[in-house]
């Protein structure tokens, strides 16, 4: 009998089958060396290493803008709709705490679906 996988693994594969090499959406996800980030009142990015407890690595304030934002969008593109709304969710909380993530993330992707008959 063969095993469902959730979407998040699911997510995780076909992300990886698009970029292998881990990059800003796999590392925002928790698919890379940090399980989570969260953003101080002044911009700068915590992260939460995997199976650490607390926002414990400074990672300074990350460019988001040129390549980075580039791949970012091509990944994000290249995923089914199940996959993209698991992103949204999953992103929404650190897009809160960044006006420049919301720019680069949920902006262009609310752009997109806005005129995107469901």
């Amino acid at each position: 009998m063969s095993e469902e996988i959730t979407l998040e693994e699911q997510t995780r594969k076909h992300l990886f089958e698009i970029e292998p090499k881990i990059d800003l959406l796999h590392e925002l996800l928790g698919y890379g060396r940090f399980d989570a980030f969260t953003i101080t009142g002044d911009g700068f990015w915590l992260a939460q290493a995997k199976g650490d407890l607390g926002f414990n690595h400074f990672m300074g304030k990350p460019n988001l803008s040129g390549e980075p934002a580039l791949r970012l969008h091509k990944e994000y593109n290249a995923l089914t709709q199940e996959e993209k709304r698991f992103v949204v969710i999953k992103l929404s909380h650190l897009c809160r705490q960044s006006k420049e993530l919301y720019k680069l993330v949920m902006l262009p992707i609310r752009q997109k679906h806005a005129f995107e008959v469901v």
